[in-house]
């Protein structure tokens, strides 16, 4: 049938009306393929329109012809349309164009840009700025960021995918690449005011925002520039956008510059050398020298660029027993110094009124407990330990007491002892080092081994993990192990502990020095061993083994199986020997005590471990073993 009537075979009977009806089942099964629309087209109709290639397939709606695709006889696809264009999501396609200026074909083709259209693109080329896209040779069309702005540079990298929409103007680019602000380190090979960087990955375009990291080969002398991967010179601003002084750029400093689009911006300049001049005055980066009795009259400078009189000044009231605190003592630092154990008492805090304040420094060896008058209260509390090298600001509200740890206080234990826990700190730094043991002895000929070191373990409690400020823990100091005459073995050393929230960390003292007969060499004293401390906590350092009796010098290997040496804990006791030609030298200590040399071979007596923790020399032919020295616990607040 014909696309201009409906009908078949109209007034037409044997072989016309055959013809008519077959011309009908045709335009029913190819979906009236043809050209021009079928006349006779009513609602729900789809006609295949071959007018063009790719071959239309349309739908009337009772009104007009809408169309659904497009047919490709030749690859034999199938491109659906959204309204009036082609597919909006695009097949990928590889991209054939340069740096900035985008092409891709992507298979089936669209024939017209549509809004809604989204593309994927991997680039060839990484861009450096405003960039195009083209795609099925429609014509380019603009590549614009989320905000309407053209991408920055490196926005498209070869190594990423990127997806972009037609909003019916330009391709919105979704995924940018991020601005590559953080530039990795990389050294400086310019010279004098004019820095070069070639950090790796390289970038191919300055952008602001850019970080980089420089540490100067030379020190600038005034205005200067930086190369970065060779993209050109910038210049080097300060903050306020004037040149670098000389020096603000040193060898051994480094710097964070950031670019803003026009210059790098020295964030960290070195501060210019404030040097004296005449002492007439000063100029831009010089201070003038003080001039004499200036320091002694507590001048500052003024900012005129001269020294001037100071409205206020800090005295320090030093006292060496029991002090109260007095309104004179405003903006002083008091300190205690001395050896013994005093306390600080505070004049009422309403007399003293809101403001006052001072320092209060303990100086001394010993405990300073502060405390302030009747019930008022410092921290909470009515009087607490500031232990030596403490340093706190007092201040007063007209009814208590505030203070702020400026310096933290170590508490030293060479006895056992209560330890109160001060106010304010975060953490403590506990260290502890057990008893060395003593040498052995021999009344005769023979060999006697040194006393071994103790143990040495130091951890971090949180303050969380101790008892409440005010309240006491306790430190168990290990004594000292006597030395010993006649055929006998060393004593053990002493444990030292110390406890958190009452539960005593534990180091154990070293074990005792053995003798033996004169046919054999014994051993020197064995390291100590730890028990008892949370597996959470710092390692221990065990303490030296005893000087053993072999023929020729002590080893000194640090920590080895016979050394006598140590790092943290007590150093080992020398051995002795009748037939070792003399006395065999104790071992050392880092952080510990020493260990007591061996006894000579004609029967002299052992010399004494050294505190803390140092292991007691041997001795043959009746002398007397030395002692092993008593351990310590210390310690250290952590602000």
């Amino acid at each position: 049938m014909t696309q201009t009537t409906s009908q078949i075979g109209a007034d037409q009977s044997g072989l016309a009306y055959r013809n008519a009806d077959n011309a009908g089942k045709q335009a029913i099964l190819n979906h009236h393929k043809g050209n021009p629309a079928p006349t006779y087209a009513e609602a729900g109709m789809i006609w295949l329109d071959d007018t063009t290639t790719p071959w239309l397939l349309k739908f009337y709606d009772g009104a007009d012809w809408i169309v659904l695709g497009a047919v490709n006889a030749t690859t034999n696809t199938f491109n659906p349309y959204t309204g009036t264009a082609a597919g909006r999501v695009l097949s990928y396609a590889a991209d054939t164009g340069a740096a900035n200026a985008y092409t891709i074909a992507p298979s089936p083709p669209i024939t017209a840009y549509a809004a809604g259209q989204v593309v994927t693109l991997k680039p060839g080329s990484a861009n450096t700025g405003a960039s195009t896209i083209n795609i099925n040779s429609l014509g380019t069309q603009n590549i614009k960021l989320l905000d309407g702005s053209n991408p920055y540079a490196n926005a498209l990298l070869t190594t990423g995918t990127y997806v972009l929409v037609y909003d019916g103007t330009n391709f919105v680019l979704t995924n940018p690449s991020p601005v590559t602000s953080y530039l990795n380190y990389a050294a400086d090979t310019g010279a004098a005011n004019a820095y070069a960087v070639a950090p790796s990955p390289a970038i191919t375009a300055y952008a602001a925002g850019q970080i980089v990291t420089l540490q100067p080969a030379h020190a600038n002398t005034g205005a200067s520039t930086l190369n970065v991967n060779g993209l050109g010179t910038q210049n080097i601003k300060l903050l306020d956008g004037t040149n670098p002084a000389a020096n603000a750029l040193l060898t051994t400093g480094s710097y964070a510059l950031m670019y803003n689009g026009t210059n790098f911006v020295l964030l960290n300049p070195s501060q210019p050398a404030f040097v004296g001049d005449s002492g007439s005055g000063g100029v831009k980066g010089l201070v003038p020298a003080p001039g004499s009795g200036d320091a002694a009259a507590n001048k500052v400078l003024g900012a005129g660029g001269g020294w001037i009189s100071s409205s206020s000044s800090v005295t320090l009231n030093s006292q060496s027993s029991g002090y109260t605190l007095l309104a004179a003592d405003k903006n002083c630092i008091v300190e205690l110094t001395g050896s013994s154990a005093q306390t600080f008492a505070f004049t009422a805090a309403a007399t003293l009124g809101s403001g006052w304040f001072c320092y209060v420094h303990n100086n001394s060896t010993a405990a300073l407990t502060v405390d302030p008058n009747a019930s008022e209260t410092i921290d909470g509390l009515t009087s607490y330990i500031m232990y030596p090298g403490e340093v706190r600001l007092v201040q007063c509200s007209g009814s208590a007491f505030t203070t702020i740890i400026l310096n933290g206080g170590t508490a030293t234990f060479n006895s056992s002892g209560s330890w109160t826990r001060p106010p304010g700190y975060t953490a403590f730094e506990v260290e502890i080092i057990a008893g060395g043991g003593s040498g052995a002895s021999r009344s005769t000929t023979g060999n006697a081994g040194g006393g071994g070191g103790g143990a040495y373990h130091c951890f971090t409690a949180n303050a969380a993990a101790l008892v409440a400020a005010g309240s006491a823990e306790t430190a168990t100091v290990g004594g000292t192990a006597a030395g010993v005459s006649g055929n006998s073995s060393g004593i053990a050393g002493n444990n030292s502990s110390f406890t958190c929230n009452g539960a005593a960390v534990t180091v154990a003292g070293a074990t005792a020095a053995a003798t033996a007969a004169s046919s054999s060499a014994a051993a020197g004293g064995t390291a100590s061993n730890l028990s008892g401390v949370n597996s959470a906590m710092s390692p221990t350092e065990y303490g030296a083994y005893g000087g053993d009796v072999t023929t020729g010098n002590v080893p000194e290997f640090i920590n080895g199986s016979t050394s006598p040496n140590s790092i943290h804990g007590g150093g080992g006791g020398g051995a002795s020997s009748s037939t070792s030609g003399g006395t065999r030298t104790g071992g050392t200590s880092i952080l510990g005590g020493a260990g007591g040399a061996g006894g000579a071979n004609t029967g002299g007596n052992g010399t004494n471990g050294t505190a803390p923790g140092g292991g007691g020399g041997g001795a043959v032919n009746g002398g007397t073993s030395g002692s092993g020295a008593a351990g310590r616990v210390t310690v250290r607040g952590l602000i």
